[in-house]
């Protein structure tokens, strides 16, 4: 068997591994005021150095709700409210939500080669 022949034989066969989108699920879908809501990050890449919740769509630092390191330190930001908790893999949970904690939430990912990522999920708060 000639190297050429394998070398068509291995690009035909073998492809790089692709990298899945970061998305972000909600947790009811429709939330209902007064009870609590989890937004669930999947698809993290394996090596983050840290990642922040915003309440919006852009990365604001007034809109920064909190953000966790490595290390698992959270830090709260501008707009922490108290009702909100930032978990390992980027979970938030948000307790006691009322009607005005309807919008969008961002996530932003701090990669391990200093890139980041950032998701938008919107939560919908109604009434029981």
């Amino acid at each position: 068997i000639s190297l050429s022949f394998l070398l068509v034989l291995l690009s035909t066969f073998w492809n790089p591994p692709t990298t899945a989108q970061v998305t972000v699920e909600v947790l009811p879908s429709n939330a209902v005021e007064e009870k609590e809501v989890v937004l669930l990050v999947y698809n993290l890449p394996q090596d983050i150095l840290g990642h922040n919740w915003y309440k919006g769509e852009t990365i604001d630092a007034d809109d920064e709700l909190q953000d966790m390191n490595t290390n698992e330190v959270t830090i709260p930001g501008p707009a922490y409210s108290g009702q909100e908790t930032v978990y390992p893999k980027a979970r938030l949970e948000i307790w006691n939500i009322a009607l005005n904690d309807s919008g969008s939430y961002t996530v932003q990912i701090l990669k391990a080669d200093l890139m980041t990522e950032k998701v938008t999920a919107q939560i919908s708060v109604h009434r029981e």
